[in-house]
């Protein structure tokens, strides 16, 4: 889903969606917040269902210590691709001697939106914000992400006293992300050579 799709999809549920006008709506403070509102509930669901990764780190080239901060984006750490390794706390992986590379899996926090856009040579500000809507993708899975239209709605009303539907879809915003399945695999069993049952 495009950043674009999304913005249609929570504007239109809180009834500020203008098709035709350059931010999508009239409202300057929808406009000006909701990047960082979207990065903010993006975020909190990819702790919830997680954003699998992968980082090849070269060892030959980088040395034999990597900072565990230095992985792309990390928010925990999953797999490496060998034993010859030893973790220190939470600072950093130290691979033994004869390695040219290591593979690792890990789970990561989404690549975040600009929260400011900066046009580029000859684009308007409303060109280079369309740039962004049409190219930027989650990359959350879409059973989450039929779920963040609700909390971003919610942040964007939280403060809306009148109509108090900020808490109604902070409500179902709340009971979507219980209903979660957190797995990012359903497990695979092989038996070979058949089953003696």
């Amino acid at each position: 889903m495009t950043l674009k799709d999304a913005k249609k999809k929570v504007l239109a549920l809180i009834e500020e969606l203008n098709p035709g006008h350059d931010y999508l709506t009239e409202d300057p403070d929808i406009s000006t917040k909701i990047n960082s509102v979207f990065n903010q509930i993006q975020t909190e669901l990819s702790r919830l269902k997680k954003i699998p990764a992968k980082y090849v780190y070269d060892i030959a080239t980088n040395g034999n210590t990597l900072l565990i901060k230095n992985i792309p984006n990390i928010y925990q750490l999953g797999n490496i691709e060998t034993d010859k390794y030893t973790i220190k706390g939470d600072m950093e992986i130290i691979f033994e001697d004869g390695l040219d590379e290591a593979t690792i899996y890990y789970y990561k926090y989404p690549t975040l939106i600009p929260e400011t856009i900066t046009p580029q040579e000859g684009e308007t500000e409303a060109e280079a914000s369309a740039r962004i809507d049409n190219t930027y993708i989650f990359e959350l899975t879409e059973d989450v992400l039929e779920i963040m239209p609700y909390g971003v709605a919610a942040d964007i009303l939280k403060n809306d006293m009148i109509s108090n539907y900020g808490k109604y879809y902070d409500e179902r915003y709340r009971m979507l992300m219980q209903m979660i399945d957190s797995r990012t695999t359903s497990g695979l069993i092989v038996a070979e050579g058949g089953l003696d049952i």
